[in-house]
């Protein structure tokens, strides 16, 4: 998970990401300048917890709407690479 801001300790902290109710543990994975990625626990009982966190409410990479033209468009367009 990419965060905005200074990262809350050095590459390899262990953290808490707190967020839509959960409280979840991960390590600093990645620091950069003005942002930083932590990366969960990859544990069985928080398994559940993420997946629920990631495919329902505000966090969900459903499609919206789909644009038959721009598929049809893109589909065409790989044809003809």
């Amino acid at each position: 998970m990419l965060l905005a801001g200074l990262a809350p300790g050095g590459l390899g902290s262990q953290v808490t990401v707190s967020i839509a109710g959960l409280s979840l543990p991960a390590t600093v994975a990645r620091i950069k300048a003005g942002e930083f990625a932590v990366s969960f626990d990859n544990s069985a009982a928080l398994k559940p917890d993420l997946i629920r966190l990631i495919y329902s409410g505000r966090y969900s990479a459903q499609v919206s709407r789909v644009r038959p033209v721009k598929v049809v468009s893109a589909i065409l367009s790989r044809i003809g690479r």
